[in-house]
């Protein structure tokens, strides 16, 4: 074949390759086992043709371990050389390693170097950049990129949507006609490579790939969204049809409300008309409002300094008086300990520790004289009662050491703990002590600077203010102090529901402990009848009773389980007299003869006592179940309110920080507008008018200055304070539990040491009564002995209580004696202290007192300017933009207490007026109720986000938000809004079924193409076969599809076409009472919600693969196969090998025409492991390629004489450990 296209390809240091040059001119066969490179080179084959060396395309999978570029260019001189020919021009097309991947075309026409000396220099291959050097060298016409899209267009002459593609070069590299042909043919060429894999599947994409729109989807998302968004709908919309006598009926409450206040504001308007002659007199009063707060500035200035200084001096007595109480703590908790181990008494015989030691010795004296001739009795004794006196000794000593041990360790910790405190506080305040040094030295240069504006001030004489300047800020000023009465006023109210919703907090947690308490009492009531029970049964099955039931447990008789199963409980726990002996008869029960004095009367009681104790028990722990499920049940109730009250409140805090930062607006729009009334003076006096707002400027820094000082001193003192306090209750916190932790010790040691001594003493006591026995025996005064023997016991044991006690003693009478002796002087000098730091208080109480008298002599001067400026805006504000119920007959009467110099003479507020408002205003609170009830009922199951864009309680901001509900509810239906939603949703509905048609269309239209391309490729087929021996005939069909969800559309597209204005109707109407109009509504309804279900469980898209089934028929040999749609198990693996190969190679018949306009450009066809296909198979398969116009490469592992013979051109793959390489064995021009 000497047509051109792909001729060589080179593997330069690629893929395990050092140099390999294949070449491709006639049918090639690849030889070598596995790993040798076969299939990479093949791979490599068909990137030529893909262009992509995507995995996907190229089929590499995990074995490969490796992507495309890292299989074959592993080096920075890594190259792929495809060398191509086209009308007498030879081109190279190369592929190499550069950072990324570069690519490289080069005209070889007339080039003298040939490829090894391009890419080879003293056999080693050379880079990307001194390959570059040596075509431009050779002066050889080339085009580098390394722009992928760019080497695609460089390829061919028309783009995807077939336009001519204008080239960067000189040269025309081009080899293929049309971009999108080329992604068909590689795809095909890539199901051939991949043929024991391809299914139907795959071959129905190649084929979709063959027509115009083979992308083209139908996007069922929004199809889903749409339908779901008109089931929604609907049902809201008939929902809410059934509430519009309701909204009617809304409607005539709402405008009697707006018509009662509508009055009510007229009524109000009237008393307004009275307020309005006193503004005059209000703008005089703001001058003198003004004077008086400077004054109140002034006095609180002075007040503060005066508390600074007070407040040193209460910290510093407040620390003294602290540590003494703690010292004083201490030896009171040691005087109660002294007290408590009755210290006297302890230091008294610690005094007579030498005379009784005297006593010892001489009752010792008078014992060994009396039993001097019983020595070695005593002896044995002695030894005996020495041992076990010194083995308690030694465990007494061993506990002692322990408790001295732990003493000594609380003792450090304690002494530690006392010591740091000091050096703790200084550590932790110190950096707020030199803040605070600083910061008064600030504050005293800022008073300093105070005190001379101040007195500057002082200096200059009123300004002249221009009156109607005076006039226009005075009223701004007025409208501020009514919003930030109308702000506080909100501000009130919604303090008081959070406070309500606290109470309501309060009383579901109430109410739930009282039920829980009463739960508690009534399980317990009934508990404690179950348990008497349980006692009565008890009772009688108690072993120790003189019963029948007790005699079988008390003398473990012989199948004693079986006789209280048998017996009858009457019989059992009766009280008459009974005998049982042993007899084996038939006739006895269990081999026992029982028999009782008096006979039985017949009785029907058969339960037993121990089914109905397991009964009461049972009930008990059911009754126990119960109320652990109603009380779970009442706490979750509880939660769920308290949730609810919960959100209210957060919502109700939100309103407060809203009506926070309102207020925040208008005080400071208010302080804007003083401003300006400040800086309308007189322009006589310009010069004074300059010099006051630098003073006041001044004044007003310095003053802000001295409050942050201030401020941030009284918060470093109170810091420093509350550290040192912190400190201090934590130091006497430890010790105490110290404390607490050694006096445990020491009574859990005394309680020890006296049970031993005791067990000890016992043992002696015992020892001694043998021996003075014995000495009886041999003629001792017993009596004597006895005495003696006592008296050196009683000896001993004091003589051993002191010495336990000494060190105790020792320690008290050093440390605390005189300390406690002292206590009262300490006490008294505490109460000094604490009288001193008590007059201090008291004085800085008389302080804020005076300060307080002061301020409110000022106070109660500003408040009646204010009261005669605010009385009547307190009145009118009650009935401005919202109307607060609550608080309008508190405003009314407050109206009525006008004095007589704010009002003329002649003005009287009329008490009529007031009446029609008071009862307007209970009549508007009255239909207020209605509406919220009425709102609530109509929006109950409305959700948040609804349809109608109606708010719900769930959007709620205030107690008055379901008015605006109310009239949102009325414009809906007296605007006909219900109307323009329906038509609003039957047109984007309509536009939904249109795009549905639209798309089907199209979709139809693809499907046609694409049944046209199946009939192309089953002829194609037939023909194909007419070569093949082995295969009789291979068909292909193109059937409807079988997809449900595509289905369903057809047959809604298909019904809105039969049914267009009814289809619409039916969304909304029922379109008339026949039962034909009624079947098609519901028929309507099915289709849609049929579809809805299929879509949420349906894919996204819906591809042109789903629009279709393919089947196939193959008749081998005469053994009909019959249609089916899968290529899988169609005889042996050889023979499925050959059906895909011909339908896929007939496939690439068909799109390889399309590539190239010359048909002397011959293309390959790629094919691997044809060993699993037989020689007589393959030998017809290689024809009908040859034949197609293609050249075959292939690949096998093992060598095949007959498959050979059939290869003009043979490489064989050799590994050589660090590389691999193709060697030819065969090459035969034909």
């Amino acid at each position: 074949m000497s047509s051109d296209g792909l001729k060589k390809i080179y593997l330069i240091k690629s893929a395990g390759y050092e140099f390999n040059e294949i070449d491709l001119r006639e049918n090639t066969l690849l030889l070598g086992e596995s790993g040798v490179g076969k299939t990479t080179i093949m791979r490599a084959v068909l990137f030529f043709y893909t262009m992509d060396y995507s995995d996907s395309i190229l089929n590499l999978t995990s074995d490969t371990k490796k992507s495309f570029n890292d299989w074959y260019f592993r080096e920075h001189n890594s190259h792929l050389v495809y060398e191509y020919t086209k009308a007498e021009s030879r081109f190279l097309f190369v592929v190499s390693k550069g950072g990324k991947l570069n690519y490289t075309f080069i005209d070889m026409t007339n080039a003298s170097l040939n490829v090894k000396d391009l890419f080879v220099d003293e056999n080693r291959p050379v880079t990307l950049e001194k390959l570059n050097e040596k075509v431009q060298k050779a002066n050889l016409p080339n085009y580098h990129t390394s722009i992928k899209e760019r080497y695609i267009n460089t390829f061919h002459k028309r783009d995807m949507n077939a336009k001519k593609i204008k080239q960067e070069h000189s040269v025309d590299f081009s080899l293929f006609e049309s971009m999108k042909f080329t992604r068909e043919y590689a795809k095909t060429l890539s199901n051939i490579f991949m043929s024991s894999k391809v299914n139907s599947t795959s071959i129905k994409k190649s084929i979709v790939s063959l027509v115009e729109n083979a992308t083209l989807k139908i996007d069922l998302n929004e199809i889903k969204l749409n339908l779901d968004e008109y089931v929604k709908h609907k049902d809201e919309i008939d929902k809410f049809e059934k509430k519009i006598p309701d909204i009617e009926a809304l409607t005539k409450k709402y405008n009697k409300y707006h018509s009662d206040r509508e009055a009510f504001k007229q009524r109000s308007n009237e008393l307004e008309a009275i307020h309005n002659k006193v503004n005059q007199k209000m703008q005089e009063l703001t001058l003198k409002i003004g004077i008086v707060k400077e004054e109140q500035t002034a006095l609180k200035r002075s007040n503060d300094i005066e508390m600074s200084k007070l407040d040193e001096k209460l910290e510093g007595s407040s620390k003294e008086v602290i540590e003494q109480k703690k010292d004083l703590r201490e030896l009171e908790e040691k005087s109660k300990l002294y007290a408590s181990k009755n210290i006297d008494g302890l230091v008294n015989e610690y005094k007579k520790e030498k005379e009784y030691k005297n006593q010892l010795q001489i009752s010792e004296e008078k014992y060994r004289a009396l039993t001097s001739k019983f020595d070695s009795i005593k002896e044995k004794y002695k030894k005996i009662q020495e041992q076990l006196k010194k083995s308690t000794d030694e465990q007494i000593f061993d506990l002692k050491k322990v408790s001295v041990d732990f003493s000594k360790k609380l003792g450090e910790q304690k002494v530690n703990l006392l010591e740091s405190k000091e050096a703790k506080i200084k550590a932790e305040t110190q950096k707020y002590v030199d803040e605070k040094i600083d910061l008064e030295a600030s504050l005293k240069a800022t008073s300093e600077a105070l005190n001379a504006t101040n007195v500057k001030l002082g200096e200059i004489k009123h300004f002249v203010f221009n009156k109607e300047e005076i006039i226009k800020y005075g009223d701004e000023i007025s409208e501020y102090d009514k919003a930030l009465l109308d702000t506080q006023k909100s501000l009130n109210d919604n303090d008081f529901q959070i406070q309500k919703t606290e109470q309501q907090l309060e009383e579901i947690a109430k109410n739930l402990r009282d039920s829980s308490q009463k739960l508690d009492k009534d399980t317990k009531e009934k508990k404690d009848d179950l348990f008497e029970q349980k006692s009565l049964v008890e009772q009688k099955l108690d072993f120790d009773r003189d019963n029948l039931y007790g005699y079988i447990n008390r003398n473990s008789v012989k199948n004693a389980k079986k006789l209280v199963t048998y017996l009858k409980d009457e019989i059992l726990f009766s009280d008459k007299q009974f005998t049982v002996k042993e007899d084996a008869e038939s006739s006895s029960i269990f081999g026992l003869n029982i028999a009782f004095d008096e006979e039985f009367v017949d009785s029907y009681k058969q339960s037993k006592l121990q089914k109905e104790l397991k009964l009461i028990k049972d009930s008990i722990k059911q009754l126990n179940r119960d109320a652990l499920r109603k009380k779970n049940a009442l706490e979750n109730e509880a939660t769920n309110a308290t949730k609810e009250k919960n959100r209210q409140r957060t919502i109700l805090y939100k309103q407060t920080d809203k009506l926070n930062e309102n207020k925040r607006s208008y005080e400071k729009n208010q302080a804007l507008a003083r401003l300006n009334l400040e800086k309308a003076k007189d322009d006589a006096v310009t010069l004074k008018k300059q010099k006051n707002a630098e003073l006041q400027k001044t004044y007003s820094l310095n003053k802000i200055k001295q409050d942050e000082l201030n401020s941030k001193i009284l918060g470093l003192s109170k810091q420093i304070q509350q550290i040192t306090q912190n400190i201090g209750t934590e130091i006497v916190a430890k010790v105490s539990q110290y404390d607490a932790e050694l006096r445990e010790s020491e009574t859990a040691l005394e309680s020890k040491i006296v049970t031993m001594e005791e067990a000890c003493n016992t043992q002696i006591q015992s020892n001694q009564d043998e021996l003075h026995e014995t000495l009886k025996n041999n003629g001792v005064d017993n009596e004597l002995l006895k005495s003696i023997e006592d008296e050196i016991a009683k000896l001993t044991v004091k003589m051993r209580s002191i010495e336990d006690y000494k060190s105790f003693v020792i320690i008290y009478l050093k440390e605390y004696k005189d300390k406690i002796a002292n206590m009262p002087s300490l006490k008294q000098k505490l109460e000094s202290d604490e009288k001193y730091l008590s007059d201090l208080k008291q004085k800085k109480r008389e302080k804020q007192n005076e300060f307080k008298i002061q301020d409110l002599d000022l106070v109660t001067k500003k408040n009646a300017l204010l009261a005669k400026q605010n009385d009547i805006k307190n009145f009118t504000n009650a009935y401005s933009e919202k109307i607060q119920g609550q608080h309008i007959e508190k405003a009314i009467k407050h109206s009525l207490k006008l004095d007589s110099y704010v009002l003329d003479n002649n003005t009287e507020v009329s008490s009529s007026v007031v009446d029609r408002i008071i009862k307007l205003f209970e009549e508007i609170k009255n239909m207020q109720d209605s509406i919220e009830s009425s709102v609530v009922k109509i929006v109950k199951n409305l959700k948040s986000d609804n349809l109608f864009k109606i708010s719900t309680p769930t959007d709620y901001i205030d107690d008055k938000s379901y008015l605006k509900t109310a009239k949102e509810l009325i414009e809906y239906i007296e605007n006909d809004k219900l109307s323009l939603l329906k038509d609003a949703s039957l047109e984007k509905f309509k536009s939904n079924i249109v795009l549905i048609k639209k798309e089907l269309g199209s979709f139809e239209e693809a499907l046609a193409d694409i049944h046209s391309e199946v009939n192309s490729l089953g002829n194609s087929i037939k023909k194909a076969t007419d070569s093949f021996k082995v295969i009789d005939s291979i068909r292909i069909k193109f059937s409807e599809t079988n997809n449900n969800t595509l289905n369903t559309l057809k047959e809604l597209s298909d019904f809105y076409d039969k049914n267009n204005d009814k289809f619409l109707s039916g969304l909304f109407e029922s379109f008339g009472d026949d039962k034909s109009s009624q079947k098609l509504r519901e028929k309507l309804r099915d289709k849609i919600v049929e579809l809805v279900l299929l879509l949420n469980v349906s894919k996204e898209y819906l591809e042109l693969e789903d629009g279709f089934v393919l089947e196939f028929r193959v008749v081998e040999r005469g053994n009909d196969l019959k249609w089916r749609q899968t290529l899988n198990d169609i005889g042996s693996n050889g023979t499925s090998t050959l059906v895909k190969s011909i339908i896929n190679i007939s496939m690439l018949k068909m799109v390889s025409k399309n590539i190239v306009k010359d048909n002397e450009i011959v293309t390959h066809c790629i094919l691997d492991e044809i060993g699993t296909i037989s020689t007589e198979y393959f030998r017809e398969l290689k024809d009908f390629v040859n034949q197609s116009g293609f050249v075959f490469l292939n690949g096998m592992p093992t060598e095949d004489d007959m498959l050979m013979s059939m290869y003009p051109t043979i490489y064989v793959g050799q590994n050589f450990g660090d590389y691999s390489k193709m060697i030819l064995a065969s090459r035969v021009d034909i």
